[in-house]
């Protein structure tokens, strides 16, 4: 068998935590601070000068005059004097049955008012419904916010063909078709080349890193440094890595060196921020990473 030779990639992770610490002092005998009494006298009993302000939902229809008299009570009680209400539409929150300016809508917001009014609450109003701002019944589908999506077909070059190319997804508009000429080992992945992975801290379930399924992961420490070592028996050319993070939070710094037999270059340094999973930064919070590379052969 001939030598095994390093496919020239060493992935790097730096993982990155942010702690914050700071030293405070409590005053634990109350009477060496003569303000102390007028102090917790107006932290407890808050005058109407010190404005508390909400944020009030109103989610996916689900309202009712008396629903809003309750929450508007619930408020007064809680020492809050001023809301702001939202029409929020939210996929995982069934529907309810008063729709965004319908005769029952106008119901219920005269009855929020009223009852604001009553409670010495001020109310404002989200110009449009929607988490920013821009939405309503007026907005027709073709108007309304939307992603960049893809799909992908092959196809063989040099002749005319007629195709229907897959859907992204079931509603979706065309943007652009670009096509362009890949090399024969394209659809190639390493994967496929038996290679040996190995790590200078990462043992546990190390081969889930090339396994082709999503499902399974390798976990690394925080404020770690790990290296990945991958080696394969015969030349493999990298064009590009594609990294698909586990479904929690992860902020990451990756280089992606290769070797000439006797040393280590980096030919790639990346930042992976997937620390925020809410849907409105991004339609797929873990969505895989995609870094390209100059097309680099093993050595």
């Amino acid at each position: 068998m001939p030598p095994t030779k390093k496919i020239g990639h060493i992935i790097t992770f730096c993982l990155l935590a942010y702690n914050a610490s700071a030293q405070q002092k409590y005053v634990t005998d109350t009477n060496s601070f003569s303000g102390y009494p007028v102090v917790e006298n107006v932290f407890r009993n808050p005058g109407n000068t010190v404005q508390t302000s909400v944020y009030w939902y109103w989610i996916s229809g689900n309202i009712s005059k008396e629903g809003v008299v309750k929450d508007l009570e619930s408020m007064k009680k809680a020492g809050i004097n001023r809301a702001f209400i939202g029409n929020i539409e939210q996929s995982d929150v069934a529907q309810g049955k008063v729709m965004f300016l319908s005769d029952e809508w106008w119901d219920v917001m005269h009855a929020a008012l009223k009852t604001a009014t009553k409670l010495n609450i001020d109310v404002g109003i989200f110009n449009s419904p929607g988490w920013s701002q821009s939405g309503g019944p007026w907005i027709k589908q073709s108007q309304s916010m939307r992603y960049l999506t893809s799909s992908e077909t092959s196809v063989q070059g040099g002749k005319k063909i007629t195709i229907k190319l897959a859907k992204p997804n079931e509603k979706f508009q065309d943007v652009s078709v670009i096509a362009f000429p890949v090399p024969k080992d394209y659809y190639t992945n390493i994967a496929s080349y038996n290679p040996v992975i190995t790590s200078n801290s990462i043992q546990k379930n190390i081969q889930a890193l090339m396994d082709k399924d999503t499902a399974t992961e390798v976990s690394i420490a925080l404020d770690s440094v790990v290296n990945f070592d991958i080696k394969t028996e015969k030349d493999f050319t990298a064009r590009s890595i594609l990294i698909y993070p586990s479904h929690r939070p992860i902020i990451a710094t990756i280089k992606v060196q290769a070797s000439d037999g006797h040393t280590f270059k980096t030919i790639k340094e990346i930042t992976i921020d997937r620390s925020n999973s809410a849907l409105n930064v991004g339609f797929d919070p873990y969505g895989r990473v995609a870094i390209s590379l100059p097309a680099t052969s093993s050595k």
